[in-house]
């Protein structure tokens, strides 16, 4: 399926360029000794249309901020040389077998070159073999394959990386000190790589004392338990290293919880979260890679590879360690194509009353762009209002057993008033109704809790949001087709409000057809499979609905790589990767919530409860219908808060 995005070309030519031009120098700036090409590639002259070369990249989780810059510039890249590019991706960081399959349906599809980011370094061997004996050049990015059958290698330095975040973290403790490291997946080349450079750096410091190392597998909310154990057996600790970006964004959440702002924490990818989390004093430095130049080299350099048959084995790309005071023209190049956040607003002069007032926000999936949004959106209210906000999360969206242990050290450090997104309906209740019993009033948002001690229910409309979707999709098809739906985490009671809404919409017509439902759990991956199942069971198939945008934008990859752009997608959130799948036209509508007004309204009408004693029982956020001519202003709305 060839992705056209017509109207953002000329955008992201500019973005390119801007990219290209204005890479950041700072006093603590590592540049690979001699690499093979580090200078900007120049741009060329898009070739005749029948001269077009087809570049393939499989790349990590698009749930991952750095595999969507590295998309983006790709993106930009392509349109401006001509290029035509397919990109692929999974959510989760490991899933290799899905990565194994857009190898080989790239392969089946005669792509001209194959640029890959493993997520394992042994599993993609036999698919990338297999591209290559069919005469599919391919290109290593990021992270070493465990083959000699690669063309080249492109991406960073990582043993360098470690040593940057190791040298740093021991000249801030004058090169005395305690500290821990939180290592990535164990036997990925990357995690051992970054592991020995740091390793490497901090034995030239003999009163450094590495205490403690804990295996986090990439992930923020594995981040965070390692953390926590860190600062249970080591309450001493002075330092810690996370070999990933959000591994130390998990591992700052438990910080924070627990009181702990004297530690250093060093990361290392440059996500734009952790380039935020630098800027604002949540961690302290961030080794921060290109993502930008691994998606423009991948485009340049692949082509160049198809139509000469000539390319240097090794491309480096630069890194710059990211201090408070060299942050910001890093944060630029996310800004300049919409995926970073802007300085929040300096909170206004607050009566000292209200400087008492503890509000805890224990959200769901940190990875999901929803609760980032609501979360920026909670902490920019909180400013503006001048009361305190503890926001709370994990990565897996059904992680209530961490939730429940966020709602009872919220209780044990005694704020004023909790509000749940509870993970399961009914396994919070114990907690939260401990939390009530101890004098602290909790608010339900966006998904019920099985209690009738919460004082209100802050969110949307999920049966409407269904029906929204429902008539869509009838509409869109005549009232006559089959259709199928990707159902979230069973039991759960948005996942059945959403589908009675949904089905209760199609029985209006009754030459609609439901053919097939599976479940996907509200992740991406999992949508990716239940697609491939719908497609293999019903090729008739017109249209899916996804009762979440993750799951739908995983569909879509799935029908991507089918080659089937004729199915109608629709999903229900709005967060703001769907909202660009609209636009670029990958999925066809999205059932848009507002993740900024639940945050927004859990500190507002939260705060006004502390103060008045007065909270309606039910508080409705709104929801819109985006389609391609009227979804600029809902992405607008999140790149005004940096997403």
């Amino acid at each position: 399926m060839k992705k056209h995005l017509l109207n953002l070309g000329v955008l992201l030519l500019l973005v390119s360029l801007l990219l290209t031009g204005c890479q950041p120098t700072a006093p603590q700036t590592s540049e690979p000794a001699a690499p093979a090409k580090t200078a900007e590639p120049e741009k060329t002259e898009a070739p005749a249309a029948e001269e077009k070369t087809t570049v393939g990249i499989v790349l990590k989780s698009f749930s991952n901020p750095f595999w969507m810059m590295a998309k983006a510039a790709a993106e930009a890249e392509a349109a401006n040389s001509g290029v035509e590019v397919v990109i692929l991706g999974t959510t989760e960081e490991g899933d290799y077998q899905q990565q194994v399959a857009h190898i080989e349906d790239l392969t089946t599809r005669g792509v001209d070159v194959i640029v890959v980011v493993p997520a394992e370094a042994s599993a993609l061997v036999p698919a990338v073999e297999a591209a290559v004996d069919a005469g599919i050049p391919v290109i290593n990015l990021d992270s070493p394959i465990e083959t000699d059958k690669v063309s080249a290698f492109i991406g960073s330095d990582n043993v360098e990386g470690g040593r940057m975040a190791g040298k740093y973290i021991a000249e801030q403790l004058g090169g005395k000190g305690k500290v821990a490291v939180i290592r990535g997946r164990l036997g990925n080349p990357v995690e051992l790589q970054r592991y020995d450079g740091f390793m490497e750096a901090v034995k030239e410091f003999p009163e450094i004392e590495v205490v403690a190392e804990g295996v986090g597998n990439w992930e923020a909310d594995e981040g965070f338990t390692v953390m926590e154990d860190f600062l249970t057996a080591h309450p001493e600790i002075q330092a810690v290293f996370a070999e990933s970006d959000r591994m130390i964004l998990g591992a700052s959440q438990a910080a924070k919880a627990a009181g702990r702002d004297d530690i250093v924490l060093v990361g290392l990818d440059g996500i734009v979260e952790a380039l935020a989390a630098v800027k604002y004093g949540d961690i302290a430095a961030d080794v921060a890679q290109r993502p930008d130049l691994m998606g423009q080299y991948a485009v340049k350099y692949g082509a160049e590879l198809a139509k000469t048959g000539k390319i240097d084995q090794v491309v480096t790309t630069p890194m710059t360690l990211a201090l408070p005071d060299n942050v910001d023209p890093l944060i630029a190049n996310w800004e300049a194509v919409g995926l970073a956040a802007p300085a929040p607003e300096e909170p206004a002069e607050e009566p000292a009353a209200q400087e008492d007032y503890t509000i805890g926000l224990v959200l769901k999936s940190f990875s999901n762009p929803f609760w980032m949004m609501a979360k920026t959106a909670a902490e920019a209210k909180a400013k503006e209002l001048g009361v305190n906000v503890v926001v709370l999360g994990t990565t897996e969206e059904g992680d209530y057993q961490q939730q429940v242990a966020h709602i009872e050290d919220l209780t044990t450090q005694g704020a004023d008033l909790i509000v749940v997104v509870p993970a399961e309906a009914s396994a919070l209740v114990p907690a939260v109704e401990a939390a009530v019993d101890a004098g602290i009033p909790v608010i339900n948002l966006d998904s019920p809790i099985e209690t009738d001690k919460v004082i209100s229910f802050i969110g949307s409309d999920n049966v409407e949001g269904g029906k929204m979707a429902g008539n869509f999709i009838a509409e869109q098809l005549g009232g006559k087709g089959k259709v199928g739906v990707i159902r979230g985490r069973l039991g759960n009671p948005v996942e059945l409000q959403r589908y009675e809404g949904f089905t209760e919409a199609l029985k209006a017509y009754p030459d609609i057809e439901l053919v097939a439902e599976g479940v996907g759990n509200w992740e991406a991956d999992e949508g990716f499979t239940v697609m491939e199942d719908f497609l293999t069971a019903h090729p008739d198939i017109q249209a899916v609905f996804g009762e979440s945008d993750r799951m739908i934008l995983g569909a879509s990859q799935a029908a991507q790589a089918a080659g089937r752009d004729d199915i109608v997608l629709v999903g229900l959130d709005g967060i703001v990767e769907a909202l660009r799948a609209v636009q670029d036209g990958s999925i066809s509508a999205d059932v848009a919530q507002r993740p900024d007004l639940m945050g927004e309204y859990a500190v507002q009408y939260g705060l006004d409860y502390l103060k008045t004693g007065k909270i309606d029982p039910v508080l409705i956020t709104p929801m819109t219908l985006a389609v391609t001519d009227n979804v600029q202003p809902l992405i607008q709305s999140w790149e005004d808060l940096g997403f």
